[in-house]
């Protein structure tokens, strides 16, 4: 069950203020959705025996240190998806690091992580967590749809 106290935490920092995410996150989590699009497509086109829904986007979550309010810090995303299995969500991790951070500061990162658990039974276990899944819902639903998995219920 996921933490609500944790979820009413109004974190102020370089990605979150007064409970809402900034306009730089803003942006970074369109490019973290259109790169992963792209890779999910590939991966689809290769393996036409996967399933399109299974990397359908249920949850997205600030997770780990960034919370913290640093401004120094990278962020942690943590993509709730329908039902990827871990050798899924590593090969996305690394495509996504690749498209994400390779060449950058490492302030200027967005670390992405992949599981069909929440995050606080997940790799993130007793670290602070922040759902924004209603903050980018239009931006999930689009990325939902152009995978081929428009029927993913989010926030849940």
């Amino acid at each position: 069950m996921e933490n609500e106290k944790e979820q009413q935490i109004k974190y102020d920092g370089k990605f979150i203020k007064d409970g809402k995410i900034t306009s730089w996150l803003r942006e970074d989590m369109c490019a973290t959705l259109d790169s992963l699009e792209q890779i999910v497509g590939t991966i689809l086109k290769a393996k036409p025996d996967k399933i399109p829904s299974s990397f359908g986007v249920r949850d997205v979550y600030v997770v780990g240190s960034a919370l913290k309010g640093s401004s120094k810090s990278d962020i942690d995303i943590y993509l709730r998806t329908e039902g990827t299995d871990q050798g899924t969500n590593d090969i996305l991790k690394k495509y996504m690091f690749f498209a994400l951070c390779e060449g950058k500061n490492k302030n200027d990162w967005v670390d992405t992580y992949f599981g069909a658990e929440l995050p606080s039974i997940g790799c993130f276990e007793g670290k602070p967590n922040f759902k924004i899944t209603d903050q980018i819902e239009p931006e999930l639903k689009k990325y939902n749809k152009n995978i081929g998995a428009p029927n993913i219920k989010l926030g849940h």
